[in-house]
């Protein structure tokens, strides 16, 4: 029977992307094709030693921290913290004896890597090593700019970019195979010469979204859901919803957390349609998908294939859209619109239009 070993750097409960949310349907889909699998993953909770757990229905290796301080708290230490942390986690050993041990005792026919960061960028040549297959998936720009996020229109690399992508490039390698979801990531990585030995392969839709967009009775509510950050533009949101002209009904639901969760509480303050939720798991987020019949997605920084936004098809959702990245190879003018990220004139101008 066919083996498989997932790795990512974050597993639900612990996700703050839509990674961790892909790699999660990956292996339920693996299981329920009566396929083994594992899942690598980082061990969130401050435990000493690797923790083995089967959890729904799959088996999972939490491994404790391999640096200074765990991959969770990254975004809330300084820049000398921070240079120290990826330091290490490019050239640090910590890490390598356990998951060398896992692998060999599990024998997996092939291990597919997501994102590595945190886990220690030793493993594609640790794999290569074991002589296991090797996929790797694309799920942002992280290889080049280790925060994961780039401005909408970057379109040079600096200095400090470009060193890094080098050595990230002598790292990792060239795996067996490198799954792309969207042409803009292929593009990102082959134009700076990523991967060059590897087959490249598109990766299905395997949740496909709706090529026709069913109307809903309450057209007039609209859903943000993300990381309440600027990255993700819901500031930008807020400002647009504060000068929008209004009809009687309309309704704005916020889903999520992030660093802006003050400002987004306080617009909840002085605007009663406004709702805020916080952080949901899927069944209560597919309620409030339910309620609504517009996501509005407006992101300023560049998006590979957000899964947000296919979540968002799936539950009949039109999709209003900044046109960052690869956002708009989901998107037809029956399931979307799209805007100049970051403009709330336009983002205004076609909400008031639906």
């Amino acid at each position: 029977m066919e083996k498989v070993c997932l790795i990512n750097n974050l597993y639900p409960p612990n996700s703050v992307g839509g990674a961790e949310t892909v790699v999660f349907k990956l292996a339920q889909k693996h299981k329920n094709k009566s396929r083994k699998v594992f899942v690598i993953t980082l061990d969130c909770e401050n435990n000493k030693k690797i923790t083995k757990n089967e959890e729904s229905g799959v088996l999972i290796y939490r491994i404790p921290k391999f640096n200074i301080f765990p991959y969770k708290e990254l975004n809330k230490k300084n820049f000398l913290l921070k240079l120290m942390w990826h330091f290490f986690d490019k050239f640090g050993w910590w890490g390598r004896k356990e998951i060398n041990k896992i692998l060999v005792e599990e024998n997996p026919n092939i291990v597919h890597t997501h994102n590595l960061t945190g886990m220690g960028f030793f493993i594609p040549k640790l794999i290569k090593k074991l002589k296991i297959e090797h996929v790797h998936t694309l799920h942002d720009v992280q290889l080049v700019e280790p925060s994961g996020i780039l401005k909408w229109n970057h379109k040079k690399d600096s200095l400090a970019q470009k060193v890094y992508s080098l050595i990230v490039k002598k790292k990792f390698g060239s795996p067996d195979y490198i799954l792309y979801p969207s042409e803009f990531i292929k593009d990102f990585y082959k134009s700076r010469n990523f991967f060059c030995k590897s087959l490249w392969r598109k990766t299905n839709n395997e949740f496909a979204p709706l090529n026709i967009f069913k109307n809903k009775e309450n057209n007039n509510k609209f859903v943000f859901v993300g990381s309440l950050n600027k990255n993700k533009g819901v500031h930008i949101l807020l400002k647009a919803w504060k000068v929008m002209p209004k009809n009687i009904g309309m309704e704005l639901h916020i889903v999520g957390d992030g660093t802006l969760m003050k400002e987004v509480l306080k617009a909840k303050e002085k605007d009663s349609s406004i709702f805020v939720y916080g952080r949901l798991d899927k069944k209560e987020l597919d309620e409030v998908y339910r309620k609504c019949s517009v996501l509005i997605f407006c992101s300023v920084c560049l998006e590979n294939k957000p899964n947000v936004i296919l979540e968002a098809l799936e539950n009949n959702l039109f999709v209003v859209a900044s046109n960052t990245g690869g956002v708009k190879e989901l998107l037809n003018k029956k399931t979307g619109k799209l805007y100049r990220p970051g403009n709330k004139v336009y983002l205004v101008n076609i909400l008031y239009s639906l």
